[in-house]
Formats: structure tokens, sequence, C-alpha cells
């Protein structure tokens, strides 16, 4: 008569599978809730992305003549790719927000205008160095319809 080993192996296997599992419960369960808790902030981010606070009219042209015929430097001498890295740091969505939990995804939103406007005086120092308070009010005024 031969035994069959295979079921004892089998139940073996699965009480220290338990006993790992019971172990390691309370990991296991952080993990679940921060997978969980990532999901979410990426379908949020995604939902964000297709409708932002500001967005993107579907012709920026009549803004640009303004622009350059307003300010000239530096909008005068810009490329096609210029204009779309202007208008994307004015309506472009960004993955910015740190979460307390390095282990979840930045959430995405879009600039503030002080961020705007730091960014726009790193891209572009002249002319936007040298604005005061009223010059960028003007400026979102014309680009923002503010």
């Amino acid at each position: 008569m031969r035994i069959n080993i295979w079921p004892k192996v089998i139940l073996i296997f699965g009480i220290l599978l338990l006993l790992l599992i019971l172990a390691l419960h309370k990991n296991l369960q952080k993990d679940w809730d921060d997978f969980k808790r990532g999901v979410e902030i990426q379908i949020d981010n995604f939902f964000y992305s297709m409708s932002p606070e500001r967005s993107r009219p579907i012709s920026t042209v009549e803004k640009e003549t303004q622009l350059k015929v307003t300010l000239a430097m530096p909008f005068n001498e810009f490329s096609q790719s210029d204009w779309d890295a202007f208008w994307n740091l004015i309506y472009g969505v960004y993955e910015l927000d740190k979460p307390d939990n390095p282990r979840l995804p930045k959430k995405a939103r879009q600039l503030t205008l002080e961020e705007m406007q730091d960014r726009l005086i790193e891209e572009w120092p002249t002319p936007f160095s040298y604005f005061k308070e009223a010059h960028w009010g003007q400026f979102w005024k014309m680009v923002l319809k503010k």
C-alpha cells in the first residue's frame, strides 16, 4: 500500500502560509491601503487633466497678437514651439503636490499665478523680471481675461 504524501504537504504549506499572512497582516493592510489611495490619486489626476480649472481656448492667435503688440519682447521672436511652451505653462497640468506618504504618486494641478510668474521670470527674464504688480495685473487680464 502506497501512502499519498501530497495532501500532507499541501496542508503543511497552507498552515505555513496562514501563519505568514497572520504575521504580516498589518504590513499587508498598509500596502493595500496605499495601493487603493494611489489608484484614487491616479484617477483624480486623469480626470483633473481632462477638465482643469483653466482650459485653453480653441484659438490663441488673438491673444498672441495682443501680447506681441503690447509687450513686444520676447513675444515678437517667439517660434511656434515657444508659444506652445508659453501656453502649456499657463494652461498645463503638472504633478506637483507631494503627498505625506512617499509611496503615493504626486497630485496633479495647474500652477498658481505666483508659480506661473516665477516660471515666466525664469524662462523669459525680459520683460517679466521687470514687471511690477500693476504690470502683472494687466498681463493676466490679457492672457486669462481676468
